[in-house]
């Protein structure tokens, strides 16, 4: 009687130790699950909210900013840019810079029907500059109530043009090719993500003996849901759909 006791009670030990084992295995992998459920949807409303940021940032000026100090010349084939008055002819020549960029990704956004390309392509003064050849004027001082400022001037021709159209066609291809690549290896992450989950759900709900379906279920969902908000947050940031 007393080794069959102390066999009984041996095996009783066993088995709560057993379901305790499993049962703690089953809440640590229902806490990983809820983690990684809010750490994938933290990052997906991070990358919407910074997305949205810097699409605001990087908005194009327009050219009606510029009215006071941007001509077109009379044959149609160019524009005539003023810039000042400013303290220091640095700060001209920064402005006229920026004039340039704005007149300049005006016209190729015309040329190839695309209102970003400027940006896109990360045009600016030294790029238009090489291709584009402008002389800037000798700076004008002049006497202004809070003392001696300075203005500058430029014409930017687009006649005899072709190479630089060229030049930025090269660019737009390079940008497109670069576009795909990452189109098609962010739809392949995303079905491996997908199937991963699937996958992990399977062997869970198999390791639980099905005691917890429910709950899974809710989770997997959860993990779909966050896994397609920080997919928007991405093909936004760091994707271009074109």
């Amino acid at each position: 009687m007393a080794m069959a006791g102390r066999s009984w009670f041996f095996q009783d030990w066993l088995q709560r130790i057993s379901c305790a084992y499993r049962i703690s295995r089953r809440r640590a992998t229902l806490v990983a699950i809820r983690r990684l459920s809010l750490l994938l949807l933290i990052v997906g409303s991070a990358g919407l909210l910074q997305a949205e940021a810097t699409e605001s940032q990087l908005d194009l000026q327009p050219l009606g900013s510029f009215d006071s100090g941007s001509t077109p010349l009379p044959d149609g084939g160019g524009w005539k840019l003023f810039a000042g008055p400013h303290l220091t002819i640095k700060d001209c020549q920064q402005e006229l810079d920026q004039k340039v960029v704005v007149v300049t990704n005006q016209y190729i956004a015309e040329k190839f029907g695309r209102d970003d390309i400027g940006r896109l392509l990360q045009i600016d003064a030294d790029f238009v500059r090489s291709h584009l050849p402008y002389e800037v004027t000798e700076p004008e001082f002049v006497d202004t109530p809070s003392g001696e400022r300075c203005h500058l001037a430029t014409v930017l021709r687009f006649e005899h043009d072709q190479p630089f159209l060229d030049e930025v066609d090269s660019r737009w291809k390079n940008v497109q090719r670069k576009a795909r690549l990452l189109q098609v290896a962010f739809g392949s992450s995303s079905i491996l993500l997908l199937l991963a989950t699937t996958f992990g759900y399977l062997k869970v709900d198999a390791m639980t003996l099905g005691c917890h379906s429910g709950r899974l279920q809710l989770c997997v969902v959860g993990i779909i849901l966050t896994l397609c908000a920080a997919g928007v947050g991405v093909s936004r940031w760091w994707i271009l759909w074109i």
